[in-house]
């Protein structure tokens, strides 16, 4: 279970990079009372992580709201050639909005996000 450190990081972040995401701006303010369940739609971590990897994560798709469909497009972009990270989630669960499994995923986005300017080859 996330801290209540670790929800105000992914809260403050999410809530300071949101404000560029038009399609956000109905879950925003986040806090850690309501973070995940305002984030279970998926559509602020597709805008995340398709910051990172363009071609990952088609519009039409983040827009149609679908949870389960936009959780599993930022899961496939996680582990895609740009991002190349091995994580393995449950769309389903992540729809859901369960707090136990949000918290990792939430980590891979926000990590992926921050990392995207950073090239250590």
């Amino acid at each position: 279970m996330s801290t209540e450190a670790e929800l105000q990081l992914y809260v403050d972040y999410f809530n300071e990079v949101a404000v560029d995401f038009a399609d956000c701006k109905s879950a925003l303010p986040l806090d850690p009372s309501n973070i995940f369940e305002k984030l279970s739609d998926g559509v602020l971590c597709a805008r995340l992580v398709n910051v990172v990897d363009k071609s990952g994560l088609p519009g039409r798709l983040i827009k149609a709201g679908d949870g389960v469909g936009v959780h599993t497009a930022v899961i496939k972009a996680l582990n895609g050639d740009k991002i190349k990270r091995k994580v393995t989630f449950s769309p389903d669960v992540l729809a859901s909005g369960d707090a136990k499994e949000m918290h990792p995923y939430l980590w891979e986005v926000l990590r992926a996000h921050l990392m995207r300017n950073i090239n250590l080859v």
